[in-house]
């Protein structure tokens, strides 16, 4: 009697509610309507039915739904790891250059004063006459606004490195892309928008914090994850934003003393 052989199943990830036939934005729209942002509102206690906020909540679950088809596409994770790690590179080199120049070349700070403060006004957008950093109320030389432009390229060449680590390929359980980078942005806009604490309870594996359920929310109309995979979700992306803190005042700093370092250099030239 000949064995017979079974079929190897299909091994298809996406979210449940994905069948592949929309596009991910129109579907996160369905899916995200007024009758699940007004439950979002009422649990909560914030104007999920705000146009702009409503847009970002969809934007969220447009993530979700794009990087779990991703991770069926081979092609789409080897090609988003290189051209993540392609910005990673450019970035590292821009902020060489620039430092390298600011040392070496010139004084980008005035440069960057004399153009607010020079430039046609109709060239100018209002916004740049103000600085960048808004935690300091003037920038009379420029300083402020190049230690905030080293600031910001910093963090997106981490933010370049973070993708280049989550397309990469390793051992052991397969990563739920999707609810990685849904947490991501969920974190963003409760600490930034809500301006509320992201913590999540690690006894046994529950959450039983706001910013959980907040989270469980989000991806219960979406697709089928446990409870214990948001918990360790929540907790690798506490764990970043407590690195990325540590580092963003790390090159805050480093980036405030070469703009000073050059500023006193100038003012010791005949």
């Amino acid at each position: 009697m000949n064995s017979i052989r079974a079929a190897k199943p299909e091994y298809s990830i996406r979210a449940r509610v994905d069948d592949e036939t929309e596009h991910p934005r129109t579907l996160a729209k369905r899916i995200y309507n007024e009758q699940f942002l007004s439950k979002l509102k009422e649990q909560f206690g914030f104007d999920a039915l705000e146009p702009q906020v409503a847009r970002e909540l969809q934007g969220i679950a447009f993530r979700y739904i794009v990087f779990r088809r991703g991770e069926n596409q081979p092609q789409f994770v080897r090609k988003s790891r290189l051209d993540y790690r392609a910005l990673q590179k450019a970035t590292e080199r821009y902020i060489e250059f620039l430092e390298h120049f600011n040392e070496e070349m010139g004084d980008l700070a005035s440069d960057i004063h004399l153009a607010v403060t020079t430039e046609v006004p109709a060239r100018v957008p209002v916004d740049c006459r103000r600085p960048i950093n808004s935690r300091r109320p003037t920038d009379r030389d420029g300083h402020a606004s190049l230690a905030e432009l080293l600031r910001l390229l910093s963090l997106m060449k981490m933010t370049a490195g973070r993708h280049v680590r989550d397309f990469t390929a390793g051992g052991g359980r397969p990563k739920n892309l999707g609810l990685e980078a849904m947490t991501w942005k969920a974190a963003e806009f409760w600490t930034e928008e809500l301006k509320r604490k992201f913590t999540v309870d690690y006894h046994r594996g529950t959450g039983i914090t706001e910013a959980f359920e907040f989270v469980r929310a989000l991806v219960a109309p979406l697709d089928d994850v446990s409870d214990r995979q948001i918990v360790t979700a929540m907790r690798a992306e506490i764990n970043r934003r407590g690195l990325l803190e540590c580092r963003t005042l790390n090159s805050s700093g480093k980036n405030h003393r070469i703009v000073q370092s050059r500023s006193k250099h100038r003012q010791r030239l005949p």
